[in-house]
């Protein structure tokens, strides 16, 4: 893998990024975001800076197919709404108030609804279509402490990772009251992180070290079909790679590969 650019207009450290369709990429450090387009030359390639947050960008979201982004700060438990077709200081279009605290994960569903996760312990559902006012549009509530990670599985159903060690799938589809159609156990630390694989099984990295496989598919209790161990410290971050294979990071910046098809380590 080759480094082709190096982005530094921004003296913070850089928290959270997103890539839009046209290829141009929203980074998030101190109070501001910033627009990067790489067709420019070097020294021209930050075309936006976004000032609206009050402290550090915790996440940036890309909304699809409209392109808007969505980011949160660690400090007014707000998420604003960019719309980068617009003129300068005025892209942004919306601030969504709700949480009532640190915003820490943000996703979007495929009809262009946003979920959110917060230290307050809750996801808010948000409907951009809806009156100022009126946007957040469901609270879910289960998780016993601050809301980690949140991704969209194929189907719509959202999954949650917790600091209380467990996952929450959720199908919006249902009455209010009884969304979370699943809660998965068996890890014994904080669920850092979430993703979903191609074959609809969902990846959950923890604090406890290890690497949790879940099939959805299964009766309750019988959902983790797979349990990876070899870091030495809480995984922070994993990614799906072409083969059933796997690339998990720690928090030491240990990077180990896995082979899905046969649990091995590689």
């Amino acid at each position: 893998m080759k480094k082709i650019a190096t982005l530094a207009k921004q003296g913070n450290r850089v928290q959270a990024a997103a890539t839009l369709s046209d290829g141009r990429v929203v980074s998030g450090a101190g109070d501001d975001l910033k627009v990067w387009d790489l067709d420019k030359p070097k020294g021209q390639q930050c075309i936006a800076t976004l000032t609206e947050h009050e402290d550090s960008v915790w996440t940036v979201t890309v909304l699809l197919p409209d392109g808007r982004v969505v980011s949160s700060d660690n400090d007014d438990n707000t998420l604003k709404v960019w719309d980068l077709s617009k003129d300068e200081g005025k892209e942004c279009i919306a601030t969504l108030t709700g949480h009532t605290d640190w915003v820490t994960a943000v996703t979007a569903l495929p009809d262009g609804r946003v979920v959110s996760g917060s230290q307050d312990s809750t996801l808010k559902v948000w409907d951009l279509s809806k009156d100022k006012g009126q946007q957040c549009i469901a609270t879910l509530e289960g998780h016993e402490d601050w809301v980690e990670t949140v991704k969209v599985l194929s189907d719509g159903r959202v999954v949650s990772g917790s600091a209380d060690k467990n996952l929450k799938v959720w199908d919006l589809n249902k009455d209010e009251g009884n969304e979370c159609i699943a809660t998965l156990t068996g890890h014994e630390g904080w669920v850092k992180t979430v993703i979903t694989l191609s074959d609809n099984r969902v990846v959950s990295a923890s604090f406890d070290t290890s690497i949790k496989v879940w099939d959805l598919s299964k009766g309750s209790g019988k959902e983790c079909v797979m349990t990876l161990r070899g870091h030495a410290c809480g995984v922070i971050d994993i990614m799906e790679l072409p083969h059933d294979l796997l690339v998990s990071r720690d928090i030491g910046g240990v990077v180990k590969f896995w082979n899905l098809t046969n649990e091995e380590k590689l």
